[in-house]
């Protein structure tokens, strides 16, 4: 091996959005394996767009609405993991404002929250379910099948 497995020390500067106004040397913390994952995430989430929308327009056949609600779902859920794989790698060559680290935070938490978004304001039988569960609905004495 190259690198350590777990180098916490490389992480910490992910998390302290007060390292550029302390005078800290970002590069001090770098950390390859992160790298290279967030360029292998954006380079293949790129390609698997540009072959899916290529191959949705050039298609005889259209997407069937179920097929479109799919795309939607999955595109927004890496959306976010597109961006904030961008972002960091931004912040790991180049040393940014307190706002772009934040910015990349904010897209990280949406990157863990998006997921379940998208299934429940897409998915008509998740989004009743959960309606059901937080209305405490005494009609529902089974719950229904979910589908996603």
């Amino acid at each position: 091996l190259f690198f350590p497995i777990i180098n916490l020390q490389a992480l910490s500067w992910i998390w302290d959005p007060e390292i550029p106004n302390l005078g800290f040397d970002f590069q001090s913390y770098s950390a390859p394996l992160i790298n290279i994952n967030n360029i292998v995430t954006c380079s293949l989430f790129l390609f698997l767009y540009l072959l899916v929308f290529v191959g949705a327009i050039t298609n005889e056949n259209r997407l069937s609405p179920i097929q479109i609600e799919v795309l939607k779902q999955s595109s927004l859920i890496g959306f976010f993991s597109l961006a904030t794989s961008s972002l960091y790698i931004l912040i790991q060559f180049v040393q940014v404002p307190p706002i772009v680290i934040t910015i990349s935070f904010l897209f990280y938490i949406g990157s863990s929250i998006i997921p379940g978004l998208a299934f429940v304001l897409f998915n008509l039988s998740v989004r009743q379910t959960v309606i059901r569960v937080f209305t405490c609905s005494s009609r529902v004495t089974n719950p229904p099948h979910v589908t996603i």
